[in-house]
């Protein structure tokens, strides 16, 4: 299984990887070996579970455009193609569609082996990359035997997808609904409560909004600081990245400091502790390139409702808008607060929503589905 970094690296591709190569391992659908390149020191390095998984991490010559350069990895293909069954590339990642031509072209016999792509974007800001990646990105697409998606609104909007959708699969991302829901019974009450305490600048009783995900441009953290100006309570952001600086800079300007918690990590435990101490969760991303939100989910196991972008691609399935949250059109920050505002208005709404939110994370977005969904693609593809 291929992907441009490991999950050691903060992200959301890179955390799916992760989970799937585990759950597929534990249920012992499959041994999964990962491949990814070697991360920049800036990006930021956390534990995950690989339990029973294999990987390695190969040396980054250069970054282009981001995306690092790993020289080896074309030979590392087809050395490792000797022994596997099946080759699985999680895209965007350019450089490994041409290593994966690269190693076709030295070795044929790799193209005898089945080839799933996990397709979880279209690549939607370098617009002058993306044309010379074009061609490149086809035909590594078009020799693809089952190409997977995370929510039916990326197979619809995609534009690189639709020559292929013969063989598009719609595989819904999972978490760990039992452990997410496991910190929503009155045995934690106290500690959710306990938890409130900690990160509230305000008083415990008011709202406790919540954003969890790296302080990139396309989460649109800066449109939510804009909308908070209008929303009671406290705010806490849980992340990362190379937006920090000017997003503090900004709830100073806002004069937010006193009711914004920037909040750099938290241990899995306190995560979902967080979640299920919130009111709300908020994704107020701002551009395609936020494919699904997975702390939507994660969220939504922990009995915590949504407010999230209406985006043309999975965010719009992790939340159902109605169901257990609700969609807003992006970058406004005004509709975003009415949203906001409507929730904590109606208790009873946001307490409905809470537990439709538990009840369609457990039947939609559990590792079970998730790992049933791929062993039915690798075993027609055997």
């Amino acid at each position: 299984m291929v992907n441009k970094y490991l999950p050691f690296v903060l992200g959301g591709i890179e955390s799916h990887m992760g989970n799937l190569a585990r759950e597929l391992t534990k249920a012992h659908i499959a041994d999964v070996h990962l491949l990814g390149a070697q991360a920049p020191e800036r990006l930021h390095r956390l534990d995950f579970d690989l339990s029973g998984v294999s990987f390695e991490e190969l040396q980054t010559s250069k970054l282009i455009a981001n995306t690092p350069i790993a020289p080896s990895l074309s030979q590392k293909l087809i050395d490792l193609s000797e022994q596997a069954d099946i080759l699985h590339f999680h895209m965007p990642y350019p450089y490994a569609d041409y290593a994966y031509l690269k190693a076709l072209h030295k070795h044929s016999k790799l193209s005898k082996k089945p080839l799933v792509i996990s397709y979880h974007s279209d690549i939607v800001r370098q617009k002058f990359l993306k044309q010379m990646y074009k061609p490149v990105m086809h035909s590594f697409l078009s020799r693809a035997d089952a190409i997977v998606v995370s929510s039916p609104q990326l197979q619809r909007s995609s534009d690189a997808l639709k020559k292929y959708q013969n063989k598009v699969f719609v595989v819904p991302f999972g978490c760990d609904t039992e452990f997410f829901g496991s910190f929503t019974g009155e045995d934690k009450a106290s500690e959710r409560m306990a938890q409130r305490k900690k990160l509230s600048l305000t008083e415990p009783e008011s709202p406790l909004t919540l954003f969890v995900g790296r302080l990139v441009y396309y989460k649109g953290i800066d449109v939510l600081l804009n909308a908070f100006t209008a929303v009671p309570g406290t705010l806490v952001i849980v992340g990362t990245g190379p937006y920090k600086t000017q997003l503090v800079e900004q709830t100073l300007d806002l004069g937010l400091q006193h009711r914004v918690h920037f909040v750099p990590s938290m241990s899995a435990y306190e995560l979902a502790l967080t979640y299920a101490a919130a009111d709300l969760l908020v994704l107020p991303s701002i551009a395609n390139s936020e494919a699904f939100g997975l702390v939507q989910i994660e969220a939504h196991a922990a009995a915590t409702p949504t407010v999230a972008s209406r985006l043309a691609t999975g965010v719009s399935f992790a939340t159902s808008h109605g169901e257990d949250g609700i969609l807003v059109e992006p970058n406004k920050p005004d509709a975003l607060a009415r949203a906001i505002n409507v929730l904590y208005q109606n208790p009873s709404y946001l307490s409905e929503l809470a537990k439709n939110a538990k009840n369609r994370a457990q039947k939609l977005f559990s590792y079970q589905n998730m790992c049933q969904g791929f062993a039915n693609i690798y075993d027609s593809l055997l």
